[in-house]
């Protein structure tokens, strides 16, 4: 039997350590559970829909979708199941109720009778399914190349299934199919191929197999019949047919994928020459062998003679397209008959969110927009179509992508106008199926679909450059573009949104908590989303990895807590750390962090993407990525705290309330002061292994992807959007020092007590500190340095021998190198070792743990003095003591930064008094040491870095 295996080139994670070029397909039986999901799902949706009754296209149509939808789930992945009503969810929730839901025109009034029905519950058993089969969902994703041969094994199976079904169908739109005959061979291309992983040579008989057992009971045995009959005729050379337009559009469509996935040139210049060489066989006598239809015992024969030749040329080739040996060319150029690929780009998303500074309205906008790109885009596009003129229903599968801003779609051409017409609407403010919330800018770029991947995403962003220099985005038929509010009969006397105050405030007021809040239609709206869902939601129903529910490990319900301070009015200061509306005073905060994260250089990472599928398996692995590390930090913290009596489950509910948002490479979270340095730290650690961050030295080749992390930290009650502001600022400085390939991640951080902190504060006082060398501003993680891509090697090299090999490594301190040498203090000097992911999430528990243990001697006296009697005295407070001191220093001798000397007079003192403490000080002038690099000593970084993980508790 033939191995089959898939080559990466994103490399995957090795659990042992390292990365893997290739990986293994999953056995059979991998592959039949997921497909045992799959069959629950649509047994469970259908029975849920109401559309027993219902015409036979639109019963069609819907298991179409359904099959995609369950498909596209690892894409759509929450950060955290159970949150709140996702945007994959919302839309799930609405195609299955929509026919049981009245006539319903935004955004706004659909998700009102969402929450309004607590769809959570009434679908609670779909979303079940679910969750069951995420773990599957992601391995066939990931783990099942779309062809076994070397050199075509390169791209995922079910990215290959969606495609092909998305072409089909736009073809059969072209020739002229109706509904049913569409929604049959859409079903019939999603699931062409899905024998493959249970016997790939026999794929077609196994497949229609599988199709029998999964849609018995379904569909009637007249589509039965037929959809059985395209799988098995669409690789015949010729069919004639009754189903003959269906079978040549999936044949155009299946041949169009696969060639644009397999990488002839590839092959012939890497794979053949190598072959040839083991058979004796001439470069075409081999190719003709090997890559020619029904090379199986030619292939089985050669595995069985040369155990592990598959996954040596494999890889082989896997190098060859990382290291660019050898260029991809299309070896045969060609478009998709009449068919287009849409762009959409979210242009104000910043405006939009930014418009108040209140908590409930950044949460509630970040949510909509997620919603308008997932949700509502294609809700409405699908609604319209499907009436009036064009009497045809669009594929779930027909967005490639959607999210972070952006939509990939594939549109027939008679469509592209009403689909353009339709996206544009549908971000609009008011109008049929718009959002309801307020405006979106959207530009829209259209081109032919091309087989080059990079050469039509170039045309498509250079369409998009046009229209973002154009001065203004055309406007709906009587249209005002200077519409301040959608309330009718306003004298333009009235009073000020308190929120945005941009518009007219509208009545009744908001109350929250003691004050009242006289805001406009569109603020009012986003409030009331926070109320009936997303935060109110994630407080009901979000659970932490013990399974225990926020309110819960609060003990308060949402509108529980004194009379002026309800649980939902005070938020912010709940996720800074304190625990109930009544321990909040109006004296000392604890302090909350903001964590801006985004990749660095993400456009060039997708930019060399070498086909459509690797262009999704790379968007698919990003945002999974990002999700799985924040996992990762929230069992971490839970892992870590344990031990301390019920304030795990506590501490990581205050991070599932911080998530603002989180989809490709970009978040935005709130997190307790004490544990946000912890937390950026496995974000841009698991981030990078997830991506199989590599770095070899001698071929200067960056094969993964990494974090930048802004962290801004102040009192709870601390402006939000100054503190938005400061973060970002941050951001942008750990992104000039990001992009370089030796390292896992950058970080910038800053924090306040008293005073404001904005970006422009931020900006001034890094220019001053940086004039004195007391900031090395951003820290780094890495460099990993080595091909086997062992995790923070730099704990087990010497840094000064990695200092003089490479010149700009000196110039940043190690934040992970600095923590370790911090807790090999309080550890009574253990030296952590990384080999494995479990080495790491050790590592991971033990940051959290010892940094709460500081942050709690700080907060309380008791503890602090259990702490003391246990020998493991609080640190932190005496590192920013030493720190100080230094820092003063040379200004006793009149010795100015720059000056000869000065570093030296430093290093000499930080010795000196090493030898004159006890062991724990002498430890802790070590740990300043670390960050000690020619641009200076970061004397004031490490004193922000210990007010950050102190909290403000004191």
């Amino acid at each position: 039997m033939i191995v089959i295996v898939k080559g990466n080139l994103v490399p995957a994670r090795n659990p042992e350590g390292g990365i893997l070029l290739v990986t293994e397909a999953p056995s059979p039986d991998v592959f039949l559970a997921y497909l045992s999901n799959l069959r629950r799902f649509l047994e469970e949706s259908m029975k849920l829909s109401g559309l027993g009754e219902a015409p036979q296209e639109e019963r069609l149509e819907f298991i179409a979708d359904m099959i995609a939808l369950f498909f596209k789930a690892p894409l759509l992945r929450e950060p955290v199941e159970g949150l709140h009503l996702s945007p994959f969810k919302a839309y799930l929730s609405y195609r299955i109720l929509r026919k049981t839901l009245p006539t319903l025109t935004t955004m706004r009034e659909v998700l009102k009778i969402l929450f309004d029905r607590d769809v959570e519950d009434q679908l609670a058993s779909l979303f079940s399914i679910l969750n069951e089969a995420a773990k599957g969902s992601e391995v066939v994703l990931t783990g099942y190349p779309a062809d076994t041969r070397p050199g075509y094994n390169l791209s995922s199976l079910m990215i290959h299934w969606m495609a092909v079904s998305a072409l089909a169908w736009s073809r059969g739109y072209r020739l002229g199919l109706g509904r049913r005959e569409m929604a049959r061979l859409r079903i019939a291309s999603l699931l062409h191929d899905v024998g493959k992983p249970l016997e790939p040579r026999r794929h077609v008989i196994k497949g229609v197999e599988v199709i029998k057992v999964l849609l018995r009971g379904l569909i009637d045995e007249e589509d039965m019949k037929a959809i059985i009959e395209i799988v098995r005729s669409h690789h015949a050379r010729e069919y004639k047919g009754p189903y003959e337009k269906e079978v040549q559009a999936i044949k155009e469509a299946d041949h169009f994928s696969s060639g644009i996935d397999r990488l002839g040139s590839v092959v012939k210049e890497v794979i053949v020459k190598e072959l040839s060489s083991i058979t004796g066989m001439s470069e075409e006598e081999t190719f003709n062998r090997f890559y020619s239809p029904g090379s199986w015992d030619a292939w089985d024969e050669l595995e069985s003679s040369r155990p592990g030749t598959l996954r040596k040329l494999t890889e082989r080739c896997v190098k060859s397209l990382i290291f660019r040996e050898v260029k991809v060319e299309d070896i045969s150029p060609k478009t998709f008959p009449e068919t287009f690929l849409l762009k959409l780009d979210v242009a104000s998303i910043q405006s939009f969110i930014r418009e108040s500074e209140k908590l409930p309205l950044l949460a509630a906008s970040s949510y909509i927009v997620d919603l308008a790109v997932m949700f509502n885009s294609l809700r409405s596009v699908q609604e319209t179509l499907s009436t009036g003129k064009y009497g045809v229903w669009y594929p779930v599968e027909g967005f490639l992508y959607s999210a972070g801003g952006n939509i990939l779609a594939i549109v027939p051409k008679g469509l592209v106008e009403g689909v353009t017409e339709v996206l544009k609407s549908s971000f609009r403010r008011k109008g049929k199926l718009s959002l309801g919330f307020g405006p979106l800018g959207v530009r829209i770029a259209v081109t032919e679909l091309k087989s080059n991947y990079g050469e039509i995403i170039e045309e498509l962003d250079r369409k998009l450059l046009r229209e973002k220099i154009s001065l203004m985005e055309p406007l709906e038929p009587g249209e005002d573009p200077y519409e301040k509010s959608s309330v009718e009969g306003l004298t333009g006397i009235e009073r000020t949104c308190d929120y945005c105050g941009k518009r007219p405030a509208v009545y009744p007021p908001i109350r929250m908590g003691e004050e009242i809040f006289y805001v406009c239609e569109e603020c009012r709206g986003k409030y009331e989303l926070f109320e009936k869902g997303n935060v109110r939601s994630k407080w009901r129903r979000a659970v932490t990895t013990s399974g225990i529910r926020v309110e819960e490990a609060f003990g308060l319900g949402w509108n529980e807590g004194d009379e002026g301070e309800r649980v939902r009015d005070v938020l912010i200061e709940i996720i800074a750390g304190h625990d109930a509306p009544k321990e909040i005073k109006e004296g000392r905060l604890l302090n909350v962090a903001v964590l801006k994260v985004d990749g660095n250089l993400m456009g060039a990472f997708m930019a060399r993407s070498i086909s459509f599928s690797d262009a999704l398996e790379r968007s698919a692995r990003i945002d999974l990525a990002l999700k799985k590390s924040f996992k990762t930090a929230l069992r971490s913290i839970y892992e870590g705290l344990k031990a301390f009596d019920g304030r795990s489950d506590r501490e990581e509910a205050r991070l599932l309330i911080g998530l603002q948002y989180m989809g490709g490479d970009d978040a935005l979270l709130f997190s307790p002061s004490w544990a946000s340095i912890p937390l950026a730290i496995v974000l841009m650690v698991e981030f990078a292994r997830e991506m199989g961050f590599s770095y070899w030295e001698d071929r200067c080749a960056h094969t993964g992807a990494t974090l930048s992390i802004g962290l801004a930290a102040a009192p709870a009650r601390h402006n939000i959007w100054a503190l938005l502001d400061a973060a970002e600022e941050l951001l942008d400085r750990a992104k000039e020092v990001g992009r370089y390939p030796v390292f896992m991640g950058a970080m910038a951080f800053d924090v306040t007590e008293g005073g404001l902190l904005t970006g422009k504060a931020v900006a001034t006082r890094e220019r001053v500190l940086a004039s004195l060398r007391l900031t090395v501003q951003p820290w780094v993680i890495g460099p990993l340095g080595r091909a086997d891509c062992d995790p923070l090697w730099t704990l087990r090299k010497n840094s000064d021998q990695i200092r003089k090999t490479k010149p700009i490594l000196g110039k940043r301190p190690d934040i992970v190198e600095f923590l370790s040498s911090l807790m090999r203090v309080t550890a009574g000097g253990r030296k952590p070792w990384f080999a494995t992911n479990e080495d790491l999430k050790r590592f991971y528990a033990e940051i959290f743990k010892s940094i709460y243990r500081e942050y709690l001697a700080e907060k309380s006296g008791g503890m602090g003095e259990k702490l003391e009697k246990e020998g493991s005295e609080a640190n932190l407070r005496r590192l920013r003591n030493v720190a100080r001191e230094l820092e003063v220093l040379p200004g006793r001798f009149d010795v100015s930064p720059g000056e000869i000397g000065y570093e030296s007079m430093i290093r000499l003192f930080a010795a000196s008094k090493a030898r004159e403490r006890d062991e724990r000080s002498k430890a802790l002038y070590k740990v300043i040491t670390t960050t000690f690099t020619p641009e200076g000593a970061a004397l004031e970084d490490v004193n922000r870095l210990c007010k950050i993980m102190l909290g403000g508790a004191r």
